[in-house]
Order: structure tokens, then C-alpha cells, then sequence
């Protein structure tokens, strides 16, 4: 173990904050088509989703880049890109660009697991116990 290892939660929590920060904000600057979009996927009460999806990835996204509660944070995001392997990447696995996309959402949920099982590192505002 290298001097530096304890820096990879920080490197995991603002990198994944960047990707929940930014989708949260295209989803807030678009509610309506947020909605219609999961309706189209078939998801049943869209509108209701819609606004959570809306609400969870920003605020997580916060949480994670002040490294408050993320073993309990990461859990809930990475709902997130597990429903989209199930709800749009396995649905349309004949196009080339959901099949990139699922292995993509699989190492987002990966670098979730791995804040969840671990502590939020340095420069974290967090209460869990220090290693």
C-alpha cells in the first residue's frame, strides 16, 4: 500500500459527483422530457420517477463531493444505473452504443461499491470512522 492509496475515495467521489451532478442538472433544466422519456421505456409512474430520479442524482451528487453518508448514498445512486442495464440497455442490446452503455453503467455501479464498502477517504466531511 502506497502513501497515496488513502486519495482514491476522493478521486471515486468527485469523479461520479461530476457524472450525478451533470445528468441531475440536464434532468432539472428538462423535467417534462425526463418524464416522457421514462414513460416511453414503460416505466410505470413516470411523472413520479421523473421528479426522484431528478432530485436523487443532485443531491447525491452533493453528498458525494462533501463525502457526507456516502456508504449510504452510493447504495441509492447506483439504483440508478442498474435499472438502466434492465430498463434500456438489455432491452435494445442490438444497438452498439447500449451494449458500451451497459458496461459503462456496470463500472459506475463498481465505483459505487467500492465508496459503499470503504470510508469516504480525505477532504470528506463525513462522521464515518477513520481508518
Amino acid at each position: 500500500m502506497t502513501r497515496y492509496d488513502r486519495y482514491a475515495p476522493v478521486i471515486l467521489r468527485v469523479s461520479l459527483a461530476a457524472l450525478f451532478g451533470y445528468a441531475g442538472l440536464l434532468k432539472w433544466l428538462a423535467l417534462g422530457s425526463t418524464s416522457q422519456m421514462l414513460a416511453s421505456l414503460g416505466f410505470p409512474a413516470a411523472s413520479f420517477f421523473g421528479w426522484l430520479l431528478t432530485l436523487i442524482e443532485p443531491v447525491g451528487a452533493v453528498l458525494l463531493l462533501l463525502g457526507l453518508g456516502t456508504r449510504y448514498v452510493a447504495p441509492v445512486l447506483a439504483i440508478i444505473p442498474f435499472l438502466g442495464i434492465f430498463v434500456v440497455s438489455l432491452p435494445n442490446w442490438s444497438d452498439p452504443l447500449m451494449q458500451v452503455s451497459l458496461f459503462q453503467n456496470l463500472v459506475v455501479i463498481g465505483a459505487l461499491a467500492s465508496l459503499a464498502l470503504h470510508d469516504a477517504g480525505p477532504f470528506s466531511l463525513s462522521m464515518e470512522k477513520k481508518r
